[in-house]
């Protein structure tokens, strides 16, 4: 640890910041990749623990969430990238040091959070800066958690992380570097230290509360019951156990200590798989070293591509049922639509017959009272008209009558214009007008 406490010391300035800032629980959780820590992290954030507001989503590797806060991710990522290493740790290296342009994100992180009751945050690649983060935080508590190396190993290579396909070996390598860290720290600090393995976290979390409580003096409530699903945890033991225990016994060996060392070691021996022979395996050539998990990284990809093509086929399968759902509802909609188009259609001819109908009904009694009056009026008319007539022969008979009466007196006229009497008369009217005499 002496090594690592020497890359320190610009960051007492720092410290003594911190220091001044207000106090509040921290728990840090981590442990090596693909140790269970996702699972831990989410069964604390359900327990009380806020565990950050921006959080990495799920995917296919952690299908419900990783719950890494993404700012601590990324301030991480900046320090092994400035170094040139594998943004997600996958390295040997002891000790990493920090640039001093990274010490203001550090502590914008810390202080960002110190106003919170009860937060940490959950990070693999926390790991690799356990000294870095105990000065930062000097309040900071750390849960580990420990898996075994062999379903470590599997879980990596059936992610087909590249780096794995090329060195299967590594991954056992940096499970062996990541706990040998965690195992130094605890025993180091072991006042700030919770080491637990997944399974006894898996097996009781209420145990996990319990050591939180009793060694770190923490409080939290009961996590929910639903975080845990044991369908998503791949625990196969085949011959993996029996294949680190043969070539590499000095992982073994490392995951004892780690077991002996825990919380509740007691409760549960350090190997449990029935393949683990029970006398010292012979030592085996070194020389096979190299490729002893090559074949157990060929067959988790070839796992992993079985499983992608039965995605592809589950895939295909779903559309095509999809598909055919899509067109038997259309089906029915179409059969539907057609239903309440003949429907309306029917309705639209009976409801129009019945106006037509109506209409002509309307017509019929409309022509049938312009019949009737035209009747009306016409024998009106001609009752008129014989009155007309009537009276025309009326008229007619009167001016015969009259034409006859008029030559009878013209007859008459003529007889006593005739008469000596007339002939008188104007003798006498022509001597009036000689004399002057006025006619009256």
């Amino acid at each position: 640890m002496g090594t690592r406490a020497q890359s320190l010391a610009p960051l007492q300035i720092r410290e003594k910041q911190i220091n001044n800032a207000m106090e509040s629980q921290v728990l840090v959780i981590t442990g090596m990749h693909r140790s269970g820590t996702s699972l831990t992290a989410s069964l604390l954030e359900s327990a009380g623990l806020d565990v950050g507001q921006r959080l990495l989503m799920e995917n296919d590797s952690n299908l419900k969430g990783h719950y890494e806060d993404l700012d601590f991710v990324n301030f991480h990522e900046d320090i092994l990238d400035a170094q040139g290493l594998n943004l997600a740790g996958w390295t040997g290296a002891r000790s990493i040091p920090i640039s001093p342009l990274l010490l203001p994100q550090a502590s914008a992180l810390v202080e960002r959070n110190n106003s919170k009751p009860l937060w940490g945050w959950k990070d693999p690649r926390t790991v690799l800066f356990l000294d870095f983060w105990r000065h930062q935080i000097p309040n900071a508590k750390f849960l580990f958690v420990y898996r075994q190396p062999w379903e470590v190993m599997d879980s990596l290579f059936r992610r087909g992380n590249p780096t794995f396909v090329k060195n299967p070996n590594l991954a056992l390598e940096v499970w062996q570097h990541y706990n040998q860290l965690i195992l130094e720290f605890c025993q180091e600090f072991p006042e700030r230290s919770l080491l637990l393995s997944l399974d006894t976290i898996t097996q009781d979390p209420s145990l996990l509360i319990k050591a939180i409580q009793e060694k770190l003096d923490i409080t939290l409530q009961i996590p929910e019951s639903d975080r845990y699903d044991k369908t998503l945890l791949k625990r196969e033991a085949s011959h993996h156990p029996l294949l680190i225990q043969t070539y590499f016994p000095a992982a073994i060996a490392l995951y004892n200590q780690l077991h002996h060392h825990s919380c509740y070691a007691s409760s549960t021996p350090p190997l449990t798989s029935p393949y683990l022979p029970l006398s010292p395996p012979t030592s085996p050539s070194t020389s096979f070293l190299p490729w002893v998990a090559k074949d157990w990284a060929d067959y988790c990809a070839m796992e992993r591509h079985r499983n992608g093509l039965e995605v592809e086929v589950k895939k295909i399968h779903d559309q095509m049922v999809e598909a055919h759902n899509a067109a038997a509802q259309a089906h029915t909609e179409i059969t539907q639509a057609h239903t309440e188009a003949h429907t309306e259609a029917h309705a639209a001819i009976v409801k129009a017959h019945a106006q037509a109908h109506a209409e002509v009904t309307k017509a019929n009694a409309i022509h049938q009272q312009i019949q009737t009056d035209l009747e009306q009026k016409l024998q009106q008319g001609y009752q008129e008209l014989q009155q007309t007539q009537h009276s025309n022969q009326q008229v007619r008979e009167q001016l015969l009558a009259t034409q006859t009466e008029l030559e009878r007196l013209r007859g008459l006229i003529r007889g006593m214009e005739s008469s000596k009497f007339w002939l008188v008369r104007r003798i006498w009217f022509k001597f009036k007008q000689v004399l002057g005499i006025e006619q009256r």
